[in-house]
């Protein structure tokens, strides 16, 4: 369900958790108000609220680590990113300093390399994939064309150190990225986000106050509160699905200063 919510458009989500669930937990407040009465309810406020307190701690400690650990994910994605097309930048300009029929190989295929990421994998992690396993030809390739240049005796031993760490970083970048886009929040966790934040919220209606109107802000407020934390959660918790989502940016910059390389 978490994955749906994250594929919505950024508007869309929010409404459903910032905004209707808040709006309904006012309604449900007001409904129960009006039928057990000021009365009826206002003797709970003492033992409720010592009992709303370590709901509250013990909800915000799960909230907050959840959301550290999703965020933390996020920054792995943007960073595998990140390395990734470094790598792939630097084995393309490093390559120059080898003969020419095998710079132009290991360009060739840093450059396919980078197309297959955009134009095949990217997609799948935009769709919540999870199978890349066929893009190891064209690693195994671009791998098999840098060990190929270390056979040329006159090629100096620091570029081809260079061009080997360079592929190194793309096979941990890769994984780095791929492990990233599953997500951290387990379904067990989620449910709990979820369903200990309509706990917090309900929990308000044991509680009584003479200003309906005054009661009914302060739930709102606080679900809006609650929701907003579990909207961000959903939202970042699979860094390529939906509106808010790592940047793709450094992909396509290097595919066009490929491009105009090789032309």
């Amino acid at each position: 369900m978490h994955t749906q919510l994250a594929d919505l458009p950024a508007m869309i989500a929010a409404l459903l958790l910032i905004i209707l669930i808040p709006a309904l937990a006012i309604l449900c407040l007001v409904l129960l108000r009006r039928r057990i009465g000021f009365e009826a309810l206002v003797v709970n406020n003492e033992v409720a609220g010592f009992k709303y307190a370590t709901l509250g701690v013990a909800y915000a400690v799960l909230a907050t680590f959840l959301m550290v650990s999703v965020w933390e994910r996020f920054e792995d994605a943007q960073s595998a990113i990140d390395d990734e097309t470094m790598a792939l930048s630097v084995l393309f300009h490093m390559s120059r300093s080898l003969p020419p029929a095998e710079a132009a190989e290991i360009q060739g295929l840093a450059a396919a390399y980078l197309d297959r990421v955009l134009d095949v994998e990217v997609p799948r992690l935009q769709a919540g994939g999870a199978d890349y396993t066929d893009g190891n030809d064209a690693v195994d390739a671009l791998g098999a064309a840098v060990l190929q240049a270390a056979a040329v005796a006159d090629v100096p031993a620091p570029v081809l150190d260079r061009l080997l760490a360079a592929y190194v970083d793309v096979i941990d970048a890769r994984i780095a990225r791929v492990s990233a886009a599953d997500g951290s929040l387990p379904p067990i966790l989620w449910w709990f986000v979820v369903i200990g934040g309509l706990i917090c919220v309900g929990f308000t209606f044991f509680f009584a106050s003479r200003n309906v109107a005054a009661q009914a802000a302060m739930t709102g407020l606080l679900g809006v509160i609650i929701m907003s934390l579990v909207f961000s959660t959903v939202m970042m918790n699979h860094p390529f699905v939906g509106d808010i989502a790592v940047d793709l940016q450094p992909y396509e910059t290097l595919r066009v200063a490929f491009a105009q390389e090789a032309g």
